[in-house]
């Protein structure tokens, strides 16, 4: 595991930051922002699948699946220690040089999202898994750096792994696997993050953390979310296992 820190330098006015996390934000940003939208602008332009549609659903997925893809990377330690190890609160409720970039990267992935769906894609930013979901987790984000316990979404976020399969998948359709996504869904987005709610919710009656109340609560409610898309998956999951449509939509 990483080194935590604790910030002694004057804070700045913006999200209660000290200076050198302020500069830690801004570089982050830069940098993310940077990389995610030079890997859009390349990938759209030599992604040519046979028909429109095809491309602006393709290119849809381009953000979120580059994000899943490194979120997977950055939360792997995390998301093994949660499991394999003893788990203590103290691991949670800290804050990382690394995982501060996490989040950050993931805040400005979201964003990029939004801002190039309403240029390229419209069509494919919904309220519910576009605008609602993105909004909401932007303020998660925000709350946990300004409350520095960024370590704390970190196990979560090794849940990314089912979005990097269905982003594949609409990408390059010849590698859709629609229970392949199922099975993983439900192992991580229900199965491991109802473990992870759980310890979450456990330690917030043994840490005296002011951001413990409301990551329970956003444990909780996303949980709720990942139970409506699961059952959105169950509806179709006859067709699934006899390969009628391996390309059949899950929105």
């Amino acid at each position: 595991m990483f080194p935590s820190y604790h910030a002694t330098e004057p804070q700045s006015s913006i999200l209660g930051l000290s200076s050198f996390e302020l500069e830690w934000l801004i570089s982050d940003t830069i940098f993310a922002t940077s990389f995610f939208s030079l890997f859009f602008l390349v990938f759209r332009r030599l992604y040519h699948p046979p028909t429109l549609a095809d491309r602006q659903r393709g290119t849809s997925w381009c953000i979120t699946t580059t994000n899943a893809f490194f979120m997977l990377i950055l939360s792997f330690q995390y998301a093994k220690n949660f499991i394999f190890e003893s788990f203590s609160p103290s691991l949670i409720w800290t804050d990382h040089r690394i995982t501060r970039f996490t989040l950050t990267a993931f805040a400005v992935s979201l964003g990029l999202d939004l801002l190039f769906g309403c240029l390229f894609y419209p069509q494919h930013i919904n309220f519910l898994s576009g605008w609602m979901h993105h909004i909401l987790y932007l303020v998660l984000l925000a709350y946990l750096l300004s409350e520095r316990v960024s370590c704390a979404l970190m196990p979560a976020l090794f849940e990314e792994l089912p979005t990097f399969i269905l982003g594949v998948g609409s990408m390059f359709p010849v590698f859709r696997n629609d229970i392949a996504f199922g099975v993983t869904f439900f192992l991580l987005r229900i199965v491991f993050h109802t473990i992870f709610s759980m310890r979450v919710i456990i330690s917030n009656n043994n840490m005296d953390h002011p951001a413990a109340s409301s990551a329970a609560v956003a444990c909780c409610a996303t949980l709720l979310l990942h139970c409506y898309w699961f059952f959105g998956w169950c509806k179709r999951i006859t067709v699934y296992s006899k390969g009628r449509n391996p390309r059949l939509s899950l929105n």
